[in-house]
């Protein structure tokens, strides 16, 4: 016969025992709550859904970063001269570091858009980038600052640089400068062993020139040598090519 001192004590164990397993149960449910059942079977990674990755602790995303460079440099722009110096000098600095091609291109954009001089020297040591789409913002970026520096980085570019592709975009922004000296540095494409950057020089200069010595590179070539010897190099120019201009 149980006892009414059993029964309580039963009651009481009873009582304790689903305590106990309600406490396991909302543990096992809060620690699992995200599991799934691909979670639990150990199957090869392709079958295998990962958790979802917090991109915060990766850092900036590189396309974010990059237009956050040029609203930057944009801003210093507008400040005084030596503050731009510091923007300069981050930028370069940056420039020498970066693995990332995607960013040296908006580096050298930002470095665009400053107009004190020492940027134009970032810009000539950008030049030498091995990224071919950091190059191309560099012929961009030099025709857009003008001057005389930019005139000589943008004749090596055109006469020097490996890629064909360059050194047709480097002639293309110098046939957009309207200046004597980038007239006489498009006539070094008449020497350059590739025919299409010969056939885009003798272009540029019947536009820029108003001469029209058909593809004949040699008349081209003794026209250009004639017209260097002349003091006043004004007279090379015609007009201004349009900004649809090759």
């Amino acid at each position: 016969m149980v006892t009414a001192e059993a029964r309580t004590i039963r009651r009481r164990v009873t009582w304790t025992r689903c305590v106990i397993m309600g406490v396991v149960v909302c543990l096992v449910t809060a620690g699992c709550a995200e599991m799934t059942i691909f979670d639990s079977v150990s199957l090869p990674r392709p079958f295998r859904r990962d958790p979802v990755v917090d991109l915060s602790r990766f850092g900036t995303p590189p396309a974010e970063e990059a237009e956050r460079i040029v609203e930057l440099a944009t801003l210093a722009a507008r400040m005084e001269p030596d503050r731009q110096q510091q923007m300069v000098d981050q930028l370069r600095a940056k420039l020498g570091q970066e693995s990332d091609p995607l960013l040296r291109r908006a580096l050298v954009r930002g470095l665009a858009k400053i107009s004190h001089p020492s940027a134009t020297t970032g810009l000539e040591t950008a030049a030498q980038d091995s990224a071919k789409i950091v190059r191309f913002a560099v012929a961009q970026a030099l025709q857009e600052r003008g001057g005389q520096k930019s005139l000589e980085v943008l004749g090596r570019m055109a006469s020097e640089d490996a890629d064909l592709d360059i050194r047709l975009a480097a002639a293309r922004s110098l046939t957009r400068m309207n200046d004597p000296a980038a007239v006489q540095a498009l006539a070094v494409g008449l020497h350059d062993e590739d025919p299409a950057v010969q056939f885009r020089a003798m272009q540029s200069l019947k536009e820029v020139t108003g001469q029209d010595l058909g593809d004949d590179v040699l008349a081209w070539r003794q026209y250009m040598e004639t017209q260097a010897t002349q003091p006043d190099g004004k007279a090379l120019l015609s007009q201004k090519p349009g900004p649809g201009w090759w």
